[in-house]
């Protein structure tokens, strides 16, 4: 029975080009190993770990290490961060760190919505051989294939998630001393007056975005150009044979990806790149 737990918090995780990542870990408070649940985000780790999908407190006394991190270039973690870059070699990079950790017993699994999901699939395509399962909630069934359904832009969403994004963008351009005054009003705007910016032609254009480590990723997304890293048909989709370990799926009927729930359930069953992956598919959709 654990009685205590300890957070650790800013944990450094240094990725292979040096750039270091940091998470913060809920874990039992004593010397014993156990296994690790690793949750990667864009969103900010001070908020994941209060998620009613799954509380990181919860989980730490449930006998496991809770670790969440910042993605490269978002809040406390280093880097540049580019929406909607991959996540793979980053994911791969802090499963295997977070396996060689005293506190952990080399088993990691990794869990998240939507975002967070993306990433598990990204990390579980990269093959880390300490990496047992993945669990995968209201998410895409492939980097870009949720946001052109039926071939518009999905310009509510895409609106909706660029502001969130920059947010801390704009806060860290300001603290290295780049006059961000203009970007802050234009995003204040845009916040308080979406009506302004869903009115703005041409979408690529619309001033509340043009700022810098954002415009380029903003303009990509409201025209039919793809992001520069995709360049097979491979880079559209998950590549489900490349995942080896079990899944769970989970979704509402009614949310964004409901569709792609299915998908990657019946893909990963019938091309799962394990016999174990295979037959390690279980799926929940709720209301």
């Amino acid at each position: 029975m654990i009685n205590s737990i300890r957070v650790d918090r800013d944990v450094p995780v240094e990725m292979r080009d040096g750039v270091v990542l940091r998470a913060d870990v809920y874990r039992p408070d004593d010397n014993e190993k156990y296994p690790a649940i690793v949750t990667r985000t864009p969103y900010s780790k001070a908020m994941a770990g209060n998620s009613d999908y799954l509380s990181a407190v919860h989980a730490a006394f449930a006998g496991y290490a809770f670790v969440i991190q910042d993605t490269r270039g978002r809040f406390a973690s280093e880097g540049d961060f580019m929406p909607g870059a991959p996540e793979g070699i980053d994911g791969y990079d802090t499963i295997e760190a977070v396996a060689t950790e005293p506190w952990c017993d080399g088993n990691v699994g990794m869990i998240g919505s939507s975002y967070l999901g993306r990433n598990q699939w990204q990390a579980a395509m990269e093959d880390p051989p300490h990496l047992k399962a993945i669990a995968p909630s209201i998410t895409t069934s492939g980097p870009l294939s949720d946001f052109r359904l039926g071939g518009p832009i999905d310009l509510e969403q895409s609106i909706s998630w660029f502001t969130a994004m920059a947010i801390d963008m704009i806060y860290r351009l300001g603290r290295q001393g780049k006059d961000v005054s203009e970007a802050r009003e234009m995003l204040d705007r845009a916040r308080f007056n979406l009506s302004e910016v869903y009115d703005y032609l041409p979408l690529k254009d619309i001033p509340h975005f043009q700022f810098e480590g954002l415009s380029e990723a903003f303009s990509i997304r409201m025209t039919d150009s793809l992001p520069p890293n995709v360049k097979t048909e491979e880079d559209l989709h998950w590549v489900y044979n490349k995942v080896k370990v079990p899944c769970f799926h989970a979704g509402g009927w009614y949310d964004l990806f409901s569709g792609s729930l299915f998908k990657n359930f019946l893909g990963m069953r019938e091309k799962g790149g394990s016999e174990i992956a295979r037959e390690g598919q279980h799926v929940l959709c709720g209301p």
